[in-house]
């Protein structure tokens, strides 16, 4: 009973935005003969690094309806997770400066 306190104990320490990842790393190591994690678990989840609007809008220093108004445009590049609509900021950092070039 008292290693399944310490396992209770491990899983209690984790992040929540972590269980994705850490999943992903047990699962694999359950599938791998070797033990080892495939490539795929040793990479972030891909939603580690996303932001909605109102956080993408601050980071820019813009109203959150200017990101939805280019991003509806096209001119930013988002990621459509169900209905929500998610940016990663390197991405709409490089588009714009790549805008800001061609301008």
């Amino acid at each position: 009973m008292a290693e399944r306190l310490d396992i209770m104990a491990l899983v209690a320490a984790v992040p929540r935005e972590r269980i994705p990842a850490v999943l992903l790393a047990l699962s694999a190591r359950l599938i791998n003969d070797d033990g080892e994690p495939a490539p795929e678990a040793r990479r972030p989840p891909l939603t580690s690094d996303l932001v909605d609007a109102v956080q993408m809008a601050n980071r820019l220093g813009v109203p959150p309806s200017w990101v939805r108004y280019e991003t509806r445009a096209g001119r930013l590049p988002s990621v459509r997770i169900g209905r929500y609509v998610r940016y990663r900021p390197a991405d709409v950092e490089a588009a714009l400066a790549a805008r800001g070039r061609n301008r």
